[in-house]
């Protein structure tokens, strides 16, 4: 389906729930033990709540074109994560999806801007912190789900 489709939108929803189930899974860079995520209403896209301390974590998604709108909001952040799809929803196999994790963006980002991920990474530096996740199509699952039948 989503070959049909040029340039998809993620949803924020998708991008958000993603990052949330990542960060209680233990898999979130800035956090390690026990934490609590919840939607962040008009604070932020999450609240990560960890060792009494509270964090708003601002999340952008995008597809192949990567380029994305930092908006004021994003960038006075606490923690700012952008997940790239790349091809996943273009490709009729997994593509990698990546998580790009970074503290205190407006030390990086002082000002609301258009930005490309190439130029989001190379911004960031050695202050970005990567992490791959694994999300499987509904074909692959649908074949795992025959080889054990």
């Amino acid at each position: 389906m989503g070959i049909l489709v040029q340039l998809p939108k993620i949803p924020s929803i998708l991008s958000e729930s993603i990052v949330a189930s990542e960060v209680q899974h233990g898999r979130g860079p800035m956090w390690k033990g026990p934490v609590q995520v919840m939607p962040g209403g008009a604070k932020a896209d999450l609240i990560v709540k960890w060792k009494s301390k509270e964090f708003r974590v601002e999340v952008k998604g995008t597809g192949r074109q990567g380029f994305q709108n930092l908006v004021a909001k994003d960038v006075a952040a606490d923690v700012l994560v952008w997940v790239d799809f790349g091809n996943f929803f273009e490709d009729e196999f997994d593509s990698p999806v990546v998580a790009y994790w970074v503290s205190k963006p407006s030390s990086i980002f002082p000002d609301s801007m258009k930005i490309s991920l190439q130029n989001f990474r190379k911004r960031c530096g050695t202050a970005l912190r990567a992490r791959n996740i694994r999300i499987s199509s509904s074909s692959q699952r649908q074949r795992q789900f025959e080889e054990k039948a």
